[in-house]
């Protein structure tokens, strides 16, 4: 919390905001939901190549698959990052 004085001679109080996305804990629940994902798609992408009558939707398990991935990968980097910042002594707010 800080103090700042104001122009008129009043001392208002702040708080910080901590941005909720940007911490360890929704990386390392994002990284697990997009491994959920992937698996998912996987699923999806192995039964609708099974059943002919399938094969023409066998996109969508691609796409979520990709998207998924992507997600995967800089979650896991950001936390990797955050993790070495951490065991170095930073603050492990890095952007």
């Amino acid at each position: 919390m800080t103090l700042r004085m104001r122009p008129s001679g009043l001392v208002l109080e702040e708080k910080r905001i901590l941005a909720w996305h940007d911490t360890t804990a929704a990386y390392a629940v994002a990284a697990l939901f997009c491994l959920i994902v992937m698996v998912f798609s996987t699923i999806g992408f192995l039964a609708a190549g099974d059943i002919p009558e399938y094969n023409k939707y066998a996109w969508v398990p691609e796409i979520l698959l990709v998207l998924s991935a992507f997600l995967f990968f800089f979650s896991v980097a950001r936390l990797i990052r955050r993790l070495i910042a951490k065991a170095q002594g930073e603050n492990g707010l890095m952007r």
